[in-house]
């Protein structure tokens, strides 16, 4: 281009060549080049070029656009960049779709799909998303209602499997067999903390965290029910849930459980065993002096507690002492021995304590709604035996829920599948 314009009969412009279009004129945020403009009017032209996309690490990628003109006083441009383009937003993220270019907006519109540059991915996983994309701090909605619309199978956050070989996964954007649910899905903003080297997905409304570390290992953090059907009960595990490279998984979590009725006698008379325990207190959570306060509402509390994925009883069973907190609202404070075992095959959830020769075992049935206790010390099967069945069961419309003493047997039927599973 010579620097000028050739303006023939009537008026008309002739088409420029090479041009450079500043959009907008006030802001100039968006610049392109090597453009073939034609001018109608003063508001009126259409136009093709070229935009250069640069990234966070200053590597600039020419973008093609090939509609490039006004609409309501604003320049807009549009682009389209397919799969062979090997277009990347980053070198963390690849892209395909549309891109729009819009004069009073800062930043690009794409609208596609849109995959992480990792190795840790078995095959090229494609999801669909749009987003205003800031080249220096990429970050992409994930809306799992709208991914799995364009792609079934695809999971993101704590999933279980059936099957033989099936159990819990952290997935981070994993395509898994038909055999698999989702217990936890994770929506959020899809970064790259370069710091840490992982992809992120945060939640921050929910508290919630998913991340993919260049090491394969994908960690979830917020609060899950694990897949249970929790009838008239309530049941929450909070904390960290890490699926490994070798596909086991461990928590680190706090537990809560927390039945439709149980009598707070009870619940003293088991508590006093374990209290008088010696050793450090759990820490992690505050005891309020208001009996009403939210945290007594439960029947158990543990603040913390380590599980780990046994594949003999495919269940997670507890690693190492309970930071058992309190027992309605009874504090107890204090890491005791015993066992958890969340069995999700079973719909089985069952807690163990024990203090020398004091045992305590409470084991609820999801399927028939019924929590099994035992106490090999005290009153507390004999108090649960005489009670009459109104003051120890909730029946509703479509649930059921009661505690009932279970034989002694149960205990050593409980250890001794541990015992074979390798579990203690």
């Amino acid at each position: 281009m010579n620097g000028n314009v050739k303006i023939m009969r009537n008026a008309e412009i002739s088409p420029l060549e090479h041009a450079v279009i500043e959009a907008d004129t006030a802001t100039r945020r968006h610049h392109f080049k090597d453009a073939a403009v034609s001018i109608y009017s003063r508001n009126n032209y259409m136009a093709l070029g070229v935009k250069d996309y640069v990234d966070v690490e200053g590597v600039a990628t020419p973008v093609f656009f090939d509609e490039i003109a006004p609409a309501d006083g604003v320049t807009v441009a549009h682009a389209e960049l397919p799969d062979s383009t090997g277009f990347k937003l980053s070198p963390y993220f690849g892209f395909r779709g549309k891109v729009t270019s819009k004069a009073s907006e800062p930043y690009d519109f794409f609208e596609g799909s849109f995959r992480l540059e990792q190795s840790c991915l078995e095959d090229t996983v494609w999801f669909v998303s749009q987003a205003h994309v800031n080249p220096q701090a990429v970050e992409i909605p994930v809306v799992m209602e709208d991914v799995k619309k364009a792609r079934q199978g695809l999971f993101n956050g704590l999933c279980y499997e059936f099957g033989s070989q099936g159990g819990y996964h952290v997935n981070f954007l994993k395509p898994m067999n038909p055999e698999t649910v989702t217990v936890t899905s994770q929506d959020g903003a899809l970064t790259y903390d370069a710091e840490s080297q992982s992809y992120v997905i945060q939640d921050t409304l929910n508290h919630q965290e998913l991340r993919l570390s260049d090491r394969c290992l994908v960690s979830m953090h917020g609060a899950s029910n694990m897949g249970f059907d929790e009838g008239l009960t309530h049941f929450e595990c909070t904390g960290d849930f890490v699926n490994y490279p070798n596909d086991s998984m461990t928590m680190a979590i706090m537990n809560v459980f927390k039945a439709p009725v149980f009598d707070e006698k009870l619940l003293q008379e088991i508590a006093e065993v374990y209290a008088p325990i010696e050793g450090d207190p759990v820490g992690g959570v505050e005891y309020p002096e208001d009996e009403k306060a939210e945290i007594y509402g439960n029947t158990i509390v543990i603040p913390s507690l380590k599980m780990a994925w046994n594949p003999t009883l495919r269940a997670f069973v507890s690693q190492g002492k309970i930071g058992l907190g309190c027992l309605g609202k009874n504090i107890v404070n204090r890491y005791v021995d015993g066992y958890v075992m969340f069995d999700r095959r079973l719909g089985v959830i069952t807690y163990y304590f024990e203090n020398d020769m004091f045992m305590t075992y409470l084991s609820y049935n999801c399927g028939d709604g019924q929590l099994q206790v035992h106490a090999t010390y005290g009153s507390v099967n004999m108090k649960i035996s005489d009670m009459k069945e109104k003051s120890r069961e909730i029946k509703a419309k479509d649930a059921y829920f009661e505690y009932v003493v279970t034989p002694y047997e149960a205990i050593t039927d409980f250890l001794s599948r541990l015992k074979r599973a390798g579990a203690r």
